[in-house]
């Protein structure tokens, strides 16, 4: 199968491989410590260098009717990025989890309309082609 169109990606908790300035191909500002990441603290909140991250997440996030989230733990403490997802989130149909240890239940709070699958990346890594038949 051949999938055509456009994958949109916003990486809301930054990276190692960003700091306040650049984006850099390799990890240079995590391994300086100068990384534009969020911390996994109670109470984050994105520093304002990741505004425009987080506002192409929300204007993604209300056109799109298929989400993909890598390894994302749900944390009951991350505010923000759950009203982010939640809020913005609400024309999902299908939400699609990759992670050894998904949290459906959580997903299923933040998406209540959209169905919820996964898929385990330590067993099988090869997405099934109905995961892209046009909603």
């Amino acid at each position: 199968m051949r999938v055509t169109g456009e994958i949109l990606l916003a990486k809301l908790h930054g990276s190692l491989s960003w700091d306040k300035y650049n984006k850099y191909t390799s990890g240079k500002p995590g391994r300086t410590g100068k990384a534009l990441i969020v911390p996994p603290a109670p109470e984050k909140e994105p520093p304002l260098e990741l505004l425009d991250v987080w506002t192409f997440a929300r204007n993604a996030l209300v056109n799109s009717k298929i989400l993909i989230v890598f390894g994302f733990s749900f944390n009951a403490y991350d505010n923000a990025l759950l009203n982010l997802l939640r809020e913005s989130g609400s024309n999902l149909k299908k939400v699609i989890l990759i992670d050894p240890y998904p949290k459906v239940d959580e997903a299923k709070c933040l998406w209540p309309s959209a169905s919820i699958e996964t898929i385990n990346p330590l067993n099988d890594i090869v997405f099934p082609e109905k995961w892209f038949e046009i909603l």
